[in-house]
């Protein structure tokens, strides 16, 4: 009787029969999410005559690596002999590319740029995939053909106007052939302006999984549109890109939270200069790396001629409100809404005995603080309450608050205009917009809720507290903040800053030139070589190597593995188990020191060893 081979066997033979190369360009380059830093390069997989008129770049596929099926990127096809054991594509799981050739690039340079995995880019340029989505019709519209000079501003907003408003006339007087893309730093904005252009597309995290694909694949299959999103969006692949526009990009919010770290202004240059498209940076002020650009030519600034009416008022004796300020605040009440600004968020960050002075520490050395009026003066760290304050130094029994937030101020502005209404703005709370009522609104940084016909005053509190900051974009932050609060003003309304005259914001606001700032920043920061002038790397690890790591770096710049004008500082304990070091070179240089830490974490995830945390061109260094 004749041996059956069993239908496993078959099958397989089945397929393996079935399986032949495509006819041209058999191999496809693909970036697999394999989760292992150091393969982060492409690979080869072969091409099955079957699904050949599918491959393309920009299409996701399925593809074995390490004895599992993963996802991965087609990014190229090529030529060439069909290497002795090379893999097939298994599958594709949509037709619908994701990506083009042009947004794949960036993609490659932003990961280069940042030392990173491309999937960790990835992620953030392409948004999830939604099967029911991916069944629509799908095809590319026509194009029509792109100017090839590009040019890059910064065109300055104006104090005392929308500046939503503005932005949508610089839209409607300047047009475009193909799509134009906005990005803003909040989604808040994003939501505002969409509604400003009715036939925009919104590309934002807010909106929902399958609305925010569609939204992405409408953008790149379709052309001569307006897309407005947040930072994420600087990545869409745009056939018909014809200008970016970047709204407010020294914001915070413009960098990306989860490594690599990129931010929005950096990827809009990269991109500028790989597809030779507009860049408009619009703002109140513009970042200090941004005002380098101006400096050198490479960004041409376009100013408003304007100027704020503004009062410099300094403390006596430590009261929150001056008295000349309480009387021009009553006054700028009389006709509208008035508007405070505070440096700190909470009711009172610190604590002193009012008899003595010392700082109040907890039995557990955390500090004491108070999150409200009705709140009992509590522990920092191990949130202790005590109930009844009493001093460790001298016995006294009364708590001074220091360091007062936004709550407290809140509360005192209350008791001194009473019977007027006072709404508080903060992070934790929702944002509100303001009529043209008689209110008082004491905000924080960033949480600025806009007046429909500006606010009559402009308080900024404690205002050397906001140059006080301890970090090194303290500065910038703060003269950001003021000009960007003059733009909420109207047309006749009175910046007061609770501050000494002779501070050079005073003169840089009325005049509102940022630049008088700008320069003697950009001054600071060059003689102590520290960013725009060079490129800044924070690596954070365990602190059982930190040591190790440090010598290591230290060895490699007296060798020349590392650029010989490297500067190492720390380690600085950051966490209980982590340490950081910074790393700074000159700007010339920060390619190569980029390159090497790339190396530097593939031998240690090839090791098996614990990633360090880096983050390069950082949004604050300290």
């Amino acid at each position: 009787m004749a041996q059956i081979r069993p239908l496993s066997l078959r099958s397989e033979k089945y397929r393996a029969q079935s399986k032949i190369p495509a006819k041209s360009d058999p191999i496809a380059s693909i970036w697999v999410d394999s989760g292992v830093f150091h393969l982060d390069s492409p690979f080869d997989y072969l091409i099955n005559q079957e699904i050949d008129a599918l491959i393309k770049p920009g299409i996701r596929v399925v593809v074995p690596f390490n004895k599992r099926e993963v996802e991965g990127i087609v990014i190229a096809r090529k030529s060439g002999e069909v290497a002795q054991g090379l893999k097939w594509i298994s599958k594709v799981v949509s037709p619908v590319a994701c990506a083009s050739t042009e947004s794949l690039a960036l993609i490659e340079k932003v990961r280069t740029h940042w030392a990173a995995h491309p999937y960790d880019v990835i992620r953030s340029a392409i948004p999830p995939r939604s099967a029911a989505v991916d069944k629509e019709r799908w095809e590319f519209s026509p194009i029509a053909s792109r100017k090839l000079k590009p040019t890059a501003s910064y065109m300055q907003l104006p104090p005392s106007a929308n500046h939503l408003s503005l932005i949508k006339d610089y839209c409607l007087n300047n047009p475009k052939s193909g799509s134009r893309l906005i990005i803003f730093p909040d989604s808040g904005s994003v939501s505002a302006f969409a509604d400003l252009i009715p036939a925009s597309i919104t590309i934002d995290s807010e909106i929902s999984k399958e609305e925010r694909y569609r939204n992405f694949l409408r953008a790149f299959y379709g052309a001569h549109n307006t897309i407005i999103g947040t930072r994420s969006a600087v990545f869409l692949p745009l056939r018909d890109l014809d200008e970016v526009i970047v709204v407010e990009e020294e914001s915070q919010l413009h960098y990306e939270k989860r490594a690599p770290g990129w931010n929005s202004r950096d990827v809009a240059l990269l991109r500028s200069q790989q597809e030779l498209i507009d860049l408009t940076f619009i703002g109140y002020s513009p970042s200090v790396e941004v005002a380098h650009l101006i400096d050198d030519g490479a960004i041409r600034y376009r100013s408003r001629k304007s100027a704020v009416r503004t009062r410099a008022i300094p403390k006596v004796d430590g009261e929150l409100l001056p008295s000349g300020a309480v009387s021009e605040i009553r006054g700028a009440l009389s006709r509208g809404p008035v508007l405070f600004l505070s440096p700190r968020k909470g009711y009172a960050q610190g604590i002193s005995c009012a008899k003595c002075r010392n700082l109040a520490f907890c039995s557990c050395g955390g500090k004491l603080i108070k999150r409200g009026v009705n709140s009992a003066v509590e522990c920092l760290l191990c949130e202790k309450a005590y109930e009844q304050f009493r001093c460790s130094w001298c016995q006294g029994v009364t708590p001074y608050l220091l360091s007062r937030g936004v709550k407290r101020h809140a509360f005192e502005l209350g008791r001194t205009f009473p019977g007027v209404r006072t709404i508080e703005v903060g992070e934790e709370l929702p944002q509100v917009d303001i009529d043209h009522e008689k209110v008082l609104v004491v905000s924080t940084a960033g949480r600025i809720p806009r007046s429909k016909s500006g606010y009559e005053a402009v308080v900024l509190l404690e205002g050397d507290e906001f140059f006080a900051w301890a970090d090194v974009r303290g500065s910038e932050r703060a003269r950001s903040l003021i000009f960007q609060a003059a733009g909420f003003l109207s047309d006749k309304g009175l910046f007061i800053l609770i501050m000494d005259s002779s501070h050079p914001v005073i003169g840089a606001l009325a005049s509102w030139k940022p630049s008088l700032l700008t320069g003697r920043e950009l001054r600071e920061r060059e003689v102590v070589d520290l960013p725009p002038f060079s490129r800044a790397i924070a690596m954070e690890i365990a602190k059982h190597e930190v040591q190790s790591v440090q010598r290591g770096l230290e060895s490699a710049v007296r060798d020349g593995r590392l650029p010989k004008r490297t500067k190492i500082f720390g380690p600085v304990r950051t966490q209980e188990e982590k340490s950081r070091i910074l790393l700074f070179v000159p700007t010339e240089d920060g390619d190569l020191l980029v390159t090497m830490l790339h190396e530097f974490q593939r031998k240690r995830s090839a090791t098996g060893k614990a990633m360090a945390s880096i983050r390069i061109d950082p949004y604050s260094i300290t």
